[in-house]
């Protein structure tokens, strides 16, 4: 096929096979001065005194690239292709590279060498080793596109200008150097209320000045470059505290930027009740008031809501299941005489439930009782039980030398150890035969160790709780308690070699569950007033 232009009537194509027949005209307006076919064939360029003219020969569709594409001017004078997918256009206002596959568009004048900017019409001409000549008004420009380069500028943008809170401040020093000119500043430190930045800045571009351009990046505020803008000023109003790195570099007329940047230093400070310390202060201050009010204030009322409501539970499990079978026990001894067996052993067994019952008692007074509440009433406690539970064939040895006995216990810890303790006495008695009841107590850290062991037959192989000889509900009890000490109970027993109860559990504890504590206490007293 053989392209042609007719003036300015359009382009008029032959087929050079059937006798230069016309197969397509296209009506293009204006003066077509060249043309370059893709490798792949698919793409026409047409080079036109209306701009760049990009023909698909398949969809027959076209697209003008002109000075709203970036083209120092529409006016084409001649098109030569190079080798590294580029057309070169020579203009009456310059030369001008395009990229056919990135349309990207790179326009050069006399600051950057041209002798003139005014081509010829169709004088142009690709030379065997690739160079590009272009015809001009001074002579002819060379141009060699296989060793073409962009070199980037050298220059740093300079900064001319710091203003803070929209005002000039005399007194700025660089925080590393000391220097107060503007333009040696590398890093400045302000207030949390000297906020609003904005920055002046300059460039030294003598080749083109008038296409220079900046961009700028403020780190930890902004996440990309901006720009190219060509006002060397930007304003920065309300900045948050924190560190930031103000970036600025120049773009040349190439539309290249520099490699090095001016780069300055800021910090914004924190105000000072924003400051960790502060933060940390006023939440321990906080946490201390709460505490105060619940352990000073309300500490009485907490207190006495505990102590009722352990007695009130006590009374409910022990007392109350006692008296249950006393009610029974009662009303079978009046369905017989005196002499009938059924109502001596009703009256018998009405006779043990109060004793045991006036004995549960008297320990829930005592428990609850706050002159007890040192360690050496609980051991004179054990020992006091312990001479009235044991029978005289039975010794004791009671070890509490390493026990700080001055040291405090709260009463219901002292309540459920003691229940242990005299359920383990009770089992010893019962059923173990033994002659020597060992009992050491002892403190490790936080932590209460009381050790029962007898010399007695033990318990048979199978667990204690599912043989019938061992008293199950009591060991049972005994586990029960333990969890509500916060802690553990291991039964230790083999055939004729004793039985050990360990009981282990702290004495105190921790602050935070003390709190939690505190707080449901302080949620039950107000709640019934809500």
């Amino acid at each position: 096929m053989l392209w042609t232009c007719e003036n300015s009537a359009g382009v008029v194509i032959f087929d050079q096979v059937n006798n230069y027949k016309i197969i397509d005209s296209l009506p293009i307006k204006g003066i077509t001065t060249g043309f370059y076919e893709d490798p792949d064939n698919s793409i026409m360029w047409l080079a036109n005194t209306n701009g760049l003219i990009e023909y698909h020969l398949k969809t027959k569709k076209m697209r003008i690239y002109d000075q709203d594409a970036g083209l120092v001017s529409q006016a084409i004078q001649s098109i030569l292709p190079d080798d590294q997918d580029n057309l070169w256009l020579s203009t009456s206002r310059g030369l001008i590279r395009f990229n056919r596959k990135t349309k990207e568009v790179k326009n050069f004048s006399r600051a950057d060498g041209l002798s003139s900017t005014e081509f010829y019409m169709l004088s142009a001409l690709k030379t065997e080793n690739g160079k590009l000549l272009f015809g001009s008004v001074s002579g002819i420009t060379s141009v060699d596109p296989q060793n073409f380069k962009l070199l980037p500028p050298n220059q740093k943008a300079q900064i001319t200008g710091i203003m803070v809170n929209d005002e000039v401040l005399n007194d700025l020093v660089c925080q590393e150097t000391d220097a107060t000119n503007v333009s040696e500043i590398k890093q400045i430190v302000l207030k949390h209320n000297q906020n609003i930045l904005t920055f002046e800045f300059a460039a030294l571009e003598y080749s083109d000045p008038e296409n220079s351009r900046f961009e700028y990046i403020l780190e930890n505020y902004e996440e990309a470059w901006v720009g190219p803008i060509k006002e060397g000023r930007v304003r920065y109003p309300n900045l948050p505290p924190g560190n930031y790195t103000f970036k600025i570099r120049v773009i040349n007329s190439d539309g290249v930027p520099s490699v090095a940047t001016t780069d300055l230093k800021i910090t914004i400070q924190k105000p000072w009740w924003a400051t960790w310390w502060a933060r940390t202060l006023e939440i321990l201050l906080g946490i201390v008031i709460f505490l105060g009010i619940i352990y000073f204030i309300l500490r009485p009322r907490l207190a006495v809501a505990e102590v009722r409501q352990r007695i009130s539970a006590d009374l409910h499990d022990d007392i109350g299941s006692a008296l249950t079978a006393v009610k029974i026990a009662s009303q079978l001894s009046l369905s017989g005489s005196p002499e009938n067996g059924h109502y001596k052993k009703a009256m018998t067994s009405v006779a043990e439930i109060s004793s045991e019952t006036l004995d549960k008692m008297r320990d829930i007074i005592w428990a609850n009782n706050p002159e007890n509440n040192l360690l050496e009433d609980v051991v004179l406690r054990m020992r006091t039980d312990a001479q009235r539970i044991l029978p005289e064939s039975m010794e004791l040895e009671l070890d509490s030398s390493t026990l700080p006995l001055k040291e405090k216990l709260p009463g219901d810890k002292r309540y459920h150890m003691h229940l242990i303790f005299k359920e383990a006495l009770i089992n010893a008695v019962k059923y173990s035969e033994a002659s020597t009841l060992k009992v050491t107590l002892t403190k490790q850290q936080r932590k209460l160790i009381l050790k029962i062991a007898d010399d007695g037959n033990g318990f048979p192989e199978e667990k204690p709780e599912e043989s019938s000889t061992s008293g199950g509900n009591g060991l049972r009890n005994m586990r029960d308690r333990a969890k509500k000490l916060n802690g553990t109970v291991e039964i230790i027993s083999k055939p004729q070699k004793g039985v050990t109860v360990l009981l282990n559990f702290p004495t105190r504890e921790s602050y935070w569950i003390r709190f939690v504590r505190a707080t449901k206490r302080l949620i039950n007293l107000i709640y019934p007033l809500v």
